[in-house]
């Protein structure tokens, strides 16, 4: 396995649309938010990818999927480090994200759970919130701004 990091491209939206949809996630929209994401391929062949969805200060971190063939060799993990030091590159200070599945994974990378009514209201717009994202799923939060 030699898994390569890359910014996706409209010829990753394809085989991206698969791998959520197979992993469950919400496939519907993510193509508008597709240039920032994050893939994981192994040669030709689409290993993970992770995007997000930034409003100013916050962030909302959604899509991360990893096939099945390649789960349980930290590509998750490092997809997600690469999408957060993006985000703070991009100026965000908080990121959110809504799980059904993935808490104890995004917990053991800091993030703790928030009432989703506390997350910005311009997140509040996004259609992960609005109707993607089932009511009952889990809101987290992680604080990336540096001290000073």
């Amino acid at each position: 396995m030699n898994i390569r990091f890359t910014a996706a491209t409209q010829a990753d939206e394809p085989a991206i649309r698969i791998l959520l949809k197979d992993a469950g996630l919400p496939h519907e929209d993510f193509a508008a938010h597709l240039s920032s994401f994050i893939t994981a391929k192994d040669g030709d062949t689409l290993a993970g990818a992770v995007g997000m969805e930034a409003y100013g200060p916050a962030a909302l971190v959604r899509s991360l999927a990893v096939a099945v063939p390649f789960r349980g060799a930290g590509i998750g993990g490092m997809l997600y480090e690469r999408i957060e030091q993006q985000a703070r590159g991009s100026g965000v200070h908080t990121l959110y994200l809504l799980t059904q599945t993935a808490e104890h994974f995004f917990t053991k990378r800091g993030y703790r759970i928030v009432k989703r009514g506390d997350a910005p209201v311009a997140l509040w717009q996004t259609a992960e919130f609005l109707s993607l994202c089932p009511a009952n799923a889990i809101c987290m939060k992680k604080e990336i701004r540096q001290a000073p």
